[in-house]
């Protein structure tokens, strides 16, 4: 019957959850995403769920999930203190991450600037032209397949009705 589903449902939800806060204090954190994501199929509102997947996310390094996950918490709940730590541990982990990435790109930017200074740039192979086909080289006023030759700048005016 309809109503014995809903509460086999109800059931699910609760075993899914509780199941997920043992692997929380287990620190298996990978089964308890699993878990916290089968009780969010049933129930997307529980804020519960959202807290402790988005708290293993953010362990797992899974930061943009554990952020929609505790964003998402945090809009149902706004007066929960653990979302509220959670959420603050994320932004000085991104704020990390971003500047750990920042001196990645850093060292590669400097690193491909040296090269031109250098007067090294790209390695490219030289090109054989031996291997293109014939009729492939470019020759001068050969220009039928490029279009008309640009000319002098035109003003442009639009019509004005």
């Amino acid at each position: 019957s309809e109503n014995e589903m809903r509460r086999l449902a109800e059931l699910k939800l609760v075993h899914f959850s509780n199941v997920g806060l043992c692997h929380l204090k287990l620190g298996s954190a990978t089964k308890c995403i699993t878990y916290c994501t089968k009780a969010l199929a049933l129930d997307p509102d529980n804020v519960k769920c959202l807290f402790r997947r988005g708290k293993c996310r953010l362990d797992e390094g899974e930061l943009e999930g554990a952020r929609e996950d505790l964003l998402r918490a945090q809009g149902l709940d706004g007066t929960n203190r653990e979302v509220a730590l959670e959420l603050r541990r994320l932004r000085a982990l991104s704020t990390a991450d971003d500047k750990k990435l920042a001196r990645k790109f850093a060292k590669v930017f400097a690193a491909m600037s040296a090269e031109d200074d250098d007067g090294g740039g790209v390695n490219a192979p030289p090109i054989d032209t031996a291997a293109e086909p014939a009729g492939s080289k470019i020759v001068a006023g050969d220009d039928d397949d490029i279009g008309e030759p640009l000319g002098p700048p035109q003003d442009f005016m639009p019509e004005q009705r």
